[in-house]
């Protein structure tokens, strides 16, 4: 299973807190993008949220899913991935570091 890694708000690192898994969050989609590396998920986490306003977490991913959709370089980020909630119902996502300062 692949280790991936994702730039989360401050909303969607709580939920993360609270329940353990990945969920829909305000403004959210059916599903949930990652980097390949964590360079890739800083990077996508400047972009979205600003410097030092949200945490990385990682996560061990199927390696095939029937959602699967992988790029070469999303949005200059580097590699990413896309994975449908349907396939994301046994990922336990974890903190891997925070860039909140908190």
């Amino acid at each position: 299973m692949p280790l991936v890694y994702r730039a989360v708000s401050d909303i969607e690192y709580q939920q993360i807190v609270r329940t353990g898994t990945f969920e829909i969050v305000p403004a959210g989609c059916e599903g949930k993008r990652f980097a390949d590396t964590i360079e890739g998920a800083r990077r996508f986490g400047k972009l979205l949220y600003g410097e030092g306003a949200f945490w990385i977490v990682e996560a061990e991913t199927p390696k095939f899913a029937a959602s699967l959709h992988c790029w070469t370089n999303l949005d200059g980020c580097g590699s990413a991935r896309f994975l449908h909630f349907d396939d994301l119902k046994d990922v336990q996502p974890r903190l891997c570091e925070s860039e909140s300062g908190t």
